[in-house]
């Protein structure tokens, strides 16, 4: 009894270890790591995720019964193919041993890695490099697009069909191109056929643009050779049916899709892993996939043609496709295909092999070709130039008060000799407004389109201009401050050009220093973002440096410029209100702060709207400017024509002169300004004015 229980315990014993089922399945280390390279997403539903289906099935089998291999698989996402190499890196100093890249954009990468490790082995799809450790999957993707082309050739109502390709990275379009005319004027000889390629497998924005392009064109049937199903739902919301790729694209295309060729990837990579596991590798081997290998099937189809429709193209297609899945050696092009692409042929009925077909480089002649998009060519960049209809109200804006501004200096010029003006510095009044215009060309130069020098142009024209303001404001508070402030009455203090330009230079040095180190540190460029409200192929196309410490630098200097005005405004707010102006210079400042801090503030908030990024800035340092001189220049441009009543402001303390006062004043007042000069006075004279007038007062 014992001896044929230890004879039992033999045999399991031996089965388990013949069926590796010890040996395998309980190794801590796998016989073998797998990674899988993806251009974009799993969950894309097209490409990647069929290949990601492939991966988990080919997986699943290979750790089940009878085969029990243990081996690990994991997937990356390269979205750069260029720089897929690096990506893989890491995974070959873990242990990787075996690389299946999803794309011939991978190309590039393969290329640089395979001779780097020949150890590795590599697995691509068309135009892989040739390497001792390469393989590559020719895809018999022309199979699937030629039965496209029979659907839309029998789907049509205007016998304009398309198919949207990928050219510029490997030979395969080429292939499918044709295939897809043959099909479609072998079932409808009357068809047109229209062929655009997107130059990228997964870019929505470039999908979404050819497919309106077919629109305009009256396109109503459309085959898509992309890894994301965009394209195809692009084309439902245009009312253009297609056909899908890669997985059932109905699931986010819906009913406009007639039907999709899945592809099945399962069968393609368990094979291929099994001949690396078995010890089987070949050299640059050719590994063909299609309908013959169950590598292609159709997915269930759509219901948008009539019942005759459906009926006819489902008969016709299925026919052609059990044509193809009869034999690797199979082909359709026979014909006129091969004679119509220019390719040698003994005669018209001879078929062209596939190593044959995949020397054709050029599409038949009866294709209608379209531009090849990029993302470049397809983007609008969206700006508020000088065609739009904010920047038109903003320019009209800033030249009528150019104009009047330019008309205030010329009445200045003719009416010189005016005691308000006389008793003004001409000087100080033109730096204001000159520094006044410069802000408003500066607004203008907000519609220039983006670039390098119009960036730059905003803060040069505007910073300086607004420091010219800033500082001949100072000056003048100064002036007050210093003739009404003094304990000593008899002091004497002259405000001359030379007074005024010594705090100008001063103050516009600072400024100059901050924009020099901007533009050279980092200077204010066009950059680029999508916002809400814009079209898919829009983006905003604005100004900007890559931080924000200098734009924060630049605005806290004109502030802290400001700050001594309404410093100086307050100290001498009690001063005889004969001669006290400051009001006005406070007021003026306060509100530019007010102005600039709620521009600011409201800009950051409302940052998604680009008609707010325009119009608030320039439409703010507008307002400025309206208030500026409405307090500072208008009274006096008023009281020479005797229309301004109540005051005037004159430079001279910044002497807001009542004019209906009496007669003694108003000659006192004449007294003190005719001894002034254009650029100068004496403020002894000044200070007899003001006892003149308080003895008056107290008698």
């Amino acid at each position: 009894m014992t001896g044929r229980w230890l004879a039992l315990l033999l045999v399991v014993v031996t089965l388990l270890v013949t069926t590796k089922c010890i040996v395998h399945v309980d190794a801590e280390t796998p016989e073998l790591k797998c990674l899988f390279v993806y251009s974009n997403d799993i969950s894309d539903f097209g490409y990647v995720f069929a290949y990601e289906q492939g991966r988990i099935d080919a997986e699943r089998k290979l750790t089940s019964a009878p085969y029990n291999y243990s081996i690990k698989t994991d997937f990356v996402i390269a979205p750069n193919a260029s720089t897929a190499d690096q990506v893989v890196l890491p995974y070959i100093a873990d242990g990787y041993t075996l690389f299946l890249f999803n794309g011939g954009q991978f190309t590039t990468a393969i290329n640089r890695l395979a001779p780097a490790y020949p150890a590795l082995k590599f697995l691509g799809t068309s135009a892989v490099p040739k390497f001792n450790n390469t393989a590559m999957v020719v895809s018999r993707n022309y199979e699937w697009y030629f039965l496209n082309g029979v659907i839309c050739g029998m789907a049509t109502k205007t016998n304009k069909i398309a198919y949207l390709t990928v050219f510029g990275i490997h030979a395969d379009p080429f292939l499918n191109s044709n295939a897809f005319w043959h099909g479609a004027t072998m079932a409808n000889p009357n068809v047109q056929v229209t062929v655009a390629s997107s130059y990228s497998y997964v870019d929505e924005v470039v999908a979404m643009y050819a497919v309106d392009k077919f629109a305009e064109q009256g396109i109503d049937c459309l085959a898509i050779n992309q890894n994301i199903q965009t394209a195809n739902a692009r084309a439902t919301t245009r009312n253009i049916m297609s056909c899908g790729t890669s997985s059932d694209s109905r699931f986010i295309a819906g009913e406009y899709v007639l039907t999709s060729g899945i592809r099945v990837w399962d069968d393609t990579i368990f094979g291929f892993i099994k001949q690396v596991l078995d010890n089987q590798w070949q050299s640059f081997q050719l590994i063909s996939d299609g309908f013959y290998q169950n590598a292609l099937k159709f997915a269930w189809w759509s219901t948008v043609a009539t019942r005759p429709e459906y009926d006819a193209m489902r008969s016709t297609v299925e026919h052609h496709r059990d044509i193809l899945a009869q034999s690797p050696n199979e082909t359709i092009f026979c014909g006129s295909l091969a004679t119509t692409i220019g390719y040698a042929k003994q005669n018209e009925s001879d078929c062209m092999s596939l190593m044959e077909l995949l020397s054709v480089r050029r599409i038949v002649p009866n294709v209608t070709m379209l531009p090849t998009y990029t993302r470049q060519s397809v983007t609008v960049f969206k700006y508020i130039g000088f065609g739009n209809s904010a920047a038109i109200a903003v320019i009209c804006i800033c030249a009528f008060f150019i104009l009047m501004i330019l008309g205030a200096i010329t009445h200045m010029m003719i009416f010189r000799h005016r005691k308000v003006y006389v008793a003004s510095s001409l000087l100080f009044m033109v730096l204001i407004m000159t520094g006044m215009i410069m802000v408003l060309i500066s607004c203008i130069s907000w519609a220039l389109k983006p670039s390098v020098a119009s960036c730059a142009t905003r803060p040069w024209i505007g910073g300086i201009g607004w420091m010219l303001i800033v500082s001949a404001l100072l000056a003048k508070t100064h002036r007050i401050y210093e003739i009404f402030s003094r304990g000593n009455l008899k002091v004497t203090v002259h405000t001359n050009a030379a007074q005024i330009l010594k705090i100008m230079v001063g103050m516009l040095a600072g400024e100059l220093s901050i924009l020099i180190f901007w533009q050279a540190l980092d200077p204010m460029k066009h950059a680029t973002k999508i916002i809400p409200g814009l079209a898919y192929n829009e983006v905003y196309y604005y100004c900007k440096s890559k931080h924000i410490t200098p734009l924060a630098v630049f605005l806290a200097y004109n502030t802290v410029a400001l700050l001594p005005n309404v410093i100086v405004a307050w100290i001498t707010r009690r001063t005889e209100e004969m001669y006290n102006e400051s009001s006005a210079v406070g007021l003026s400042s306060a509100v530019i702060i007010f102005i600039g801090t709620v521009v600011i503030g409201i800009t950051k908030v409302v940052s998604e709207n680009i008609y707010a990024q325009y119009l608030l800035p320039t439409l703010g340092m507008c307002t400025i400017v309206v208030v500026m001189f409405g307090l500072l220049f208008l009274p006096k441009m008023l009281y020479v024509h005797g229309l301004w009543d109540t005051t005037s402001v004159e430079s001279s303390g910044v002497a807001r002169t009542s004019y209906t006062s009496t007669k003694s004043r108003r000659n006192a007042t004449t007294r003190s300004t005719s001894g002034s000069s254009n650029d100068g006075q004496s403020s002894s004279v000044k200070m007899s004015t003001i006892h003149a007038d308080k003895s008056r007062s107290k008698s």
